[in-house]
C-alpha cells in the first residue's frame, strides 16, 4: 500500500502563487479559471504527487450535488464593494460549499436589530462584516446567536482579517476560511472564546507575485 501524500492544496498554492480556492477550482476543471492556469496547477500537483483526502472529496461532491443544502452565510456591507474582491468572495464560498447573500445596511438604512431578525428569519447563522461607514454597527448588534468575522472593521470582539487591496482574492479566502472555522468549533460544542480581535495579516512573502496570479 502506497503512503499517504503529505503534499497538500496549500503546498501547490504557494508553488503555484496562487489561493488555494483557485487551486480547488482548478483541480475540479472549474470554467471561472483559465485554460491555462488550470494545466499548469493540474501539472504541478501531478509532480508533486498531490491526492485529494478522499472523505473531504466525498463530503465537497455531495454538497456541490445538492444532497444537502448548502449553508447560506450573509456578506453585511455598508458601502459598494469592490467588484474584485465582490467576485472574490463568491467564488471563495463556492469553493467552501456554502451561498453568499450580500446585504447593504446603508441603502435603505438597516437597523442592527431589524437585520437580525432578518437573518434569523432566513436561517443565516453566519456573517461577515465589512463595514467602512458605520463602525460602530456592530456594537448595537445581539451576535450571540451568530458565528461572525469581520473583513477590515476592526468591531470589538470580532475575529478580523486584514484587507489587502492588492490581493482580493486572499482577502475573500482568508474571511472566508476564518468563518468556516468559526462554524466548525461550534458545530463541535466548543465554548465561545474570550472577547478579542485576531488579526490575520497577509503574508509578506511573494505578495507582489500572489496578488497578481491570485485573479487568474
Amino acid at each position: 500500500m502506497s503512503a499517504k501524500s503529505n503534499i497538500s492544496m496549500k503546498d501547490i498554492a504557494l508553488q503555484a502563487g496562487v489561493t488555494r480556492t483557485t487551486v480547488s477550482l482548478a483541480l475540479r476543471d472549474h470554467p471561472r479559471i483559465s485554460e491555462a492556469t488550470r494545466h499548469r496547477i493540474q501539472v504541478l500537483a501531478r509532480n508533486a504527487g498531490y491526492r485529494p483526502d478522499a472523505e473531504m472529496s466525498r463530503v465537497m461532491t455531495s454538497l456541490r450535488r445538492g444532497d444537502r443544502a448548502p449553508q447560506t452565510l450573509a456578506w453585511v456591507t455598508d458601502h459598494s464593494p469592490c467588484p474584485r474582491l465582490r467576485a472574490a468572495l463568491y467564488e471563495a464560498a463556492e469553493a467552501l460549499g456554502y451561498h453568499l447573500d450580500l446585504i447593504r445596511v446603508d441603502a435603505p438604512p438597516i437597523l442592527p436589530a431589524r437585520l437580525a431578525d432578518i437573518l434569523t428569519h432566513r436561517g443565516i447563522s453566519g456573517i461577515l462584516f465589512s463595514l467602512v461607514r458605520k463602525p460602530d454597527y456592530v456594537a448595537g448588534m445581539d451576535l450571540s446567536p451568530f458565528c461572525a468575522c469581520a473583513l477590515g472593521c476592526h468591531a470589538e470582539g470580532l475575529h478580523t482579517v486584514e484587507p489587502f487591496s492588492e490581493a482580493p482574492a486572499w482577502c475573500a479566502e482568508e474571511s472566508l476560511q476564518l468563518l468556516d472555522q468559526l462554524f466548525r468549533l461550534q458545530q463541535r460544542g466548543f465554548p465561545k472564546r474570550p472577547k478579542r480581535i485576531t488579526l490575520r495579516n497577509p503574508p509578506r512573502v511573494s505578495l507582489r507575485a500572489r496578488a497578481g496570479a491570485a485573479d487568474a
